[in-house]
């Protein structure tokens, strides 16, 4: 293999880690935008029940 198709290669690899690695990070906003929507529908849910337990209590 000449030096130039090693560079080459070389080049390709830098580019799919590159790809891999913007993959990961893309996952990783879409599972953090889940999880703060999901910590919102709980605290919702939780001042509800506050707001439920309160009226009981009146």
């Amino acid at each position: 293999m000449t030096s130039g198709g090693a560079s080459i290669w070389a080049i390709i690899s830098f580019i799919l880690f590159i790809l891999c690695i913007s993959s990961i990070m893309g996952n990783q906003v879409v599972s953090l935008r889940k999880m703060d929507a999901m910590q919102k529908s709980l605290d919702e849910m939780n001042q509800s029940l506050r707001e439920l337990k309160s009226k009981q209590e009146e």
